[in-house]
């Protein structure tokens, strides 16, 4: 049986930590370790660390951060000194299935080949009420059975989901560009690269990334979430709903443009190391994320034009400049051609009259794509 490490990033943690920790003590099959990286906490995270430690069924280690490293560096820092053959990431604020770990690395242990493991998460309110809603990894490799009385979210596998094997780990460390600490100090915000995001493109190249259908964490949604996916389903078009999105087009653009920096530097380091293919394979990760701050960029442009002239020439623009080329297949890129289009013509007219022909032909689209 492969051992495991478990690391965690705290920052202010202190309210619902106690009840993450004892979901990992009550695990079937036990870490050999928990390590945490704490990111200068001022409430009382340390203390609840402290008082479970001294009845753990396993040994817990604390890093503490000289300075604020934001929330990927903070596990960064952790994943430095872990000493598992396989590591499952984990926030501090969720409540783990007792079958977790005991799950997922059943699978892992089935072929050499699997790189990582990663599951479904339910979502739950503050008071671990049920919501109905499941997380469910957006990609080819994830299963699409019905899940009944439940509303499934598709969105990017996330870090809380994964069991990874130590070979990405190792890649993962050797890899990870020190400008991204430099951004958090620089700027003050919370980071733009992902630990998960960066995990899952190297083990999705290094090996095989396998999907397990089954629910393993109750992922809490709370006002200091550091991510969680949007869950409204209707989109009003008014003039302040609109100007907010804009504004998040802008941040996608900018957080994306840093991001293809990130990207372009790991590939330098890979290169550097020997590793031509998998700097070959992380320059195409960063000219994708390029691209995807052209889209974003575009869509700000589209979206914030008042008028009639300008909104046909931001459209033009991207069609020009080939910002619907990162789209993935054919029916995604007229898709959302054809919703541009339709705003570039019609304005805040358009999601409206886009819910009316999906209603009339009863097709299955959201008209709050219009505008994300």
């Amino acid at each position: 049986m492969m051992n495991i490490s478990i690391v965690m990033a705290t920052y202010n943690g202190e309210r619902w930590l106690r009840e993450q920790l004892d979901s990992l003590a009550s695990q079937t099959l036990l870490p050999m370790e928990l390590v945490i990286s704490d990111d200068l906490s001022t409430d009382g995270t340390l203390e609840v660390i402290r008082q479970f430690a001294t009845a753990s069924p396993f040994p817990v280690r604390v890093v503490r951060n000289e300075v604020r490293r934001g929330f990927a560096d903070n596990f960064i820092h952790a994943l430095r000194s872990c000493r598992g053959a396989a590591v499952a990431y984990c926030d501090q604020d969720d409540v783990w299935s007792p079958l977790k770990l005991e799950r997922c690395i059943s699978v892992m242990q089935r072929d050499p080949g699997i790189t990582l493991v990663h599951h479904d998460c339910e979502e739950v309110g503050c008071d671990l009420r049920p919501l109905g809603i499941i997380l469910r990894t957006r990609s080819r490799l994830s299963g699409d059975e019905p899940m009944v009385h439940h509303r499934i979210i598709r969105h990017p596998a996330q870090g809380c989901s994964m069991l990874v094997h130590r070979s990405v780990v190792d890649a993962v460390l050797n890899l990870w560009p020190e400008g991204n600490l430099r951004n958090v100090i620089s700027s003050g915000r919370r980071g733009d690269l992902a630990h998960d995001m960066v995990t899952l493109h190297l083990a999705s190249y290094l090996g095989e990334v396998v999907y397990l259908p089954d629910l393993l964490i109750k992922h809490r949604r709370h006002r200091q979430n550091t991510w969680s996916p949007e869950l409204r389903t209707p989109h009003k078009s008014g003039t302040a709903e609109l100007e907010a999105r804009v504004s998040t087009l802008k941040e996608n653009a900018r957080s994306s443009l840093i991001r293809a920096s990130m990207y372009e530097e790991m590939a330098e380091r890979a290169k550097a190391m020997g590793e031509i293919t998998v700097a070959c394979y992380l320059t195409r990760v960063a000219d994708r994320t390029l691209k995807s701050a052209r889209f974003f960029y575009g869509r700000s442009g589209l979206y914030g034009s008042s008028s009639l002239g300008s909104r046909l020439a931001w459209f033009s623009r991207m069609l020009h400049t080939g910002s619907y080329a990162n789209l993935g297949s054919t029916f995604v890129f007229v898709r959302c051609a054809f919703k541009d289009l339709a705003f570039a013509l019609a304005g805040p007219l358009a999601a409206r009259l886009l819910e009316m022909l999906r209603r009339q032909l009863r097709l299955d689209f959201d008209p709050q794509e219009l505008i994300e």
